[in-house]
């Protein structure tokens, strides 16, 4: 007969332990992300990440609508000094205010599929000053009508 193995067994066979402060980096299979992937236990044998089950083997289990985060940005690291709950809201300001969201250094004209320049921005934004249609801005700079009304409303090109 199969001989059982619970999560937490799994678990730390696939993880690194080390001396504070360092990560605990995860061995086993990983997401596309470099988060470290293992099956819950039966009947559900679904997927779940590695830090939130180091989560709950050190602190329990995690209330419902909130997340795993790292303070250490480490996708693959279970230390659970390195690990807090948040929402997605706290996840996403926690993203950006270190500067690690996917637009961070490609807004406006930085960006690669950009089609204005800032200057360009700015002079449609003083256009409207001296009543200049959006029709014929959009021509100018070979963009729609909606493009030139997101941008005077600052929908976008909001950093600006």
């Amino acid at each position: 007969m199969a001989k059982f193995v619970t999560i937490e067994d799994r678990f730390w066979k696939h993880v690194t332990v080390t001396e504070a402060p360092l990560c605990w980096k995860w061995n086993g299979n990983t997401h596309k992300f470099g988060y470290g992937m293992i099956k819950k236990e039966a009947p559900s044998r679904k997927p779940t990440t590695a830090h939130r089950v180091s989560f709950e083997l050190h602190f329990g289990e995690i209330p419902v609508g909130l997340g795993v985060l790292h303070k250490c940005d480490n996708p693959s690291c279970t230390n659970p000094s390195h690990l807090f709950l948040g929402t997605q809201a706290d996840n996403n300001r926690d993203m950006w205010s270190k500067k690690r969201g996917r637009a961070a250094n490609h807004q406006g004209e930085n960006h690669n599929m950009a089609k204005l320049y800032n200057n360009d921005v700015q002079f449609i934004r003083e256009a409207v000053i001296t009543g200049i249609k959006p029709s014929h801005l959009a021509f100018m700079f070979n963009v729609t009508k909606t493009t030139i009304k997101n941008i005077r409303k600052r929908k976008t090109w909001s950093h600006l």
